[in-house]
C-alpha cells in the first residue's frame, strides 16, 4: 500500500506544530513553577550588569583626567614666580624676578607711517614694532615684530616670544613663544637666553634653566646672575652650594642690582655660607630699599621692629614699613597694624 506524499506532508506539518506546541507549554510551565528563581538570576544578572558599568564609567573619568593632565602638561607654564622657602626669623621670602614683558622694550621715535612694509629692513620694522608696543597697539605691533622676526632679527624674535608668552595681541602660545625665543637665544641674545632661563626655571625644569641663565649671566645680565644665585642657594637643578650662590649674588651686586643686593642680605641674614651677621644683612636690605625694592622696605622695618643688626626702634621701623606699604606689600601693611595696637 502506498502513502500518498501529499498525506505524509500534511501529517508531518501538522505534527511538527502540535510537538512546538507542547514543548513552549512544557517550558511556559516549568518557568510559572520556577518563576521566583528566574526572577532573582535576573536580578542579580542586572545588578552585575549596573557595577561592571559602575567601573568602566571609572575608568572613562580616570582617562579624561589623565588626558587632560597630559595636554595641560604639552602646554606648561607659570602663570606666576616661584617662591622660596622662609628662613627661619623673616616671616616672607625673597621674590624672583618676573620676565621682562613688552613696555620694557627700548621706546624708540615716531617713524613715517607711510612706507610700506617689504620695503623697510629688519631693524626699523622691529623699532615700528616697539612704537606700537608702546602705544598698546599689540595687534599692530605683533605684525611687525613677526615681519622683522622672520628676517632674523633676533631683538624681534625675543619681542614675539615674549608677546606670546604674554598674550598680548595674540592667544597666548608656550610653544610658539619658546620657538622664536629659542631661534634668538641660540644666536646669542641675551635677554631671550634670559627669558628662557626664567621660563624653563618657572615649569620646574631646572637643568635647562640653569644652561640658559649661566649663558646669560656670564654675559653679565644681572637677572640671570641673581637667578643663578637663588638656585645654588636652594639646590634647583643643582646641588646646593652657598659660595657658589654667593659669587653669582655679588656680581649682580657690584652692578646695583636691588634683587641681588636684597638676597646678598638674606644669605648674612640667615647665616648661609656665611657667618650669620644682621648688621651686614641690614647693609644690604638698606641698598636694595632705597632702590624702592618693597620688600627690602619690608625687612628693614622687620630688623628695626626686633632690634636685629640695629638698635630696636618701632618710630623707624613704622616709617619703613609704611613705605613698603605704599606699594602695595600685604605683610607690611599687617606690621603696620600690630604696631600700632601696641
Amino acid at each position: 500500500m502506498e502513502i500518498h506524499p501529499e498525506f505524509l506532508n500534511g501529517f508531518m506539518h501538522g505534527f511538527g506544530e502540535k510537538l512546538a506546541f507542547l514543548l513552549l507549554s512544557c517550558i511556559g510551565y516549568l518557568c510559572w513553577r520556577k518563576r521566583e528563581q528566574i526572577l532573582r538570576s535576573v536580578g542579580k544578572i542586572f545588578w552585575c550588569l549596573m557595577a561592571l558599568m559602575k567601573y568602566v564609567l571609572l575608568v572613562m573619568l580616570a582617562g579624561v583626567i589623565l588626558w587632560g593632565g597630559y595636554e595641560g602638561y604639552k602646554h606648561w607654564m607659570p602663570s606666576g614666580s616661584p617662591t622660596h622657602e622662609p628662613p627661619d626669623l623673616a616671616p616672607k621670602a625673597a621674590p624672583m624676578v618676573k620676565p621682562p614683558v613688552p613696555a620694557q622694550l627700548e621706546a624708540v621715535p615716531s617713524l613715517p607711517k607711510t612706507v610700506e612694509p617689504q620695503r623697510e629692513d629688519a631693524h626699523t620694522q622691529y623699532q615700528r614694532g616697539c612704537e606700537y608696543d608702546e602705544a598698546k597697539n599689540y595687534a599692530e605691533a605683533l605684525k611687525w615684530y613677526r615681519l622683522a622676526a622672520e628676517r632674523g632679527s633676533t631683538e624681534a624674535q625675543c619681542a614675539l616670544g615674549v608677546m606670546y608668552y604674554n598674550g598680548c595681541g595674540v592667544k597666548r602660545d608656550y610653544k610658539e613663544a619658546l620657538k622664536w625665543l629659542h631661534l634668538a637665544a641660540e644666536k646669542g641674545y641675551i635677554p631671550a637666553q634670559y627669558n628662557l632661563g626664567f621660563i624653563y626655571y618657572s615649569s620646574g625644569g631646572f637643568e635647562e634653566s640653569l644652561k640658559w641663565l649661566r649663558l646669560a649671566a656670564e654675559q653679565g645680565d644681572t637677572r640671570a646672575q641673581n637667578y643663578l644665585g637663588l638656585m645654588y642657594s636652594f639646590g634647583k637643578g643643582v646641588r646646593k652650594d652657598y659660595a657658589e650662590a654667593m659669587k653669582w649674588f655679588n656680581r649682580a651686586v657690584r652692578q646695583g642690582f636691588a634683587l641681588a643686593q636684597y638676597n646678598l642680605g638674606w644669605m648674612y641674614h640667615n647665616g648661609w655660607g656665611v657667618k650669620q651677621d644682621y648688621s651686614e644683612a641690614v647693609k644690604w636690605y638698606r641698598l636694595a630699599a632705597e632702590q624702592n625694592l618693597a620688600v627690602a622696605r619690608y625687612m628693614m622695618g622687620f630688623m628695626y621692629e626686633n632690634g636685629c643688626g640695629v638698635p630696636k626702634n618701632l618710630t623707624e621701623a613704622r616709617k619703613w614699613y609704611q613705605l613698603a606699604a605704599n606699594q602695595g606689600d600685604i605683610d607690611a601693611k599687617a606690621a603696620l597694624e600690630r604696631i600700632n595696637t601696641h
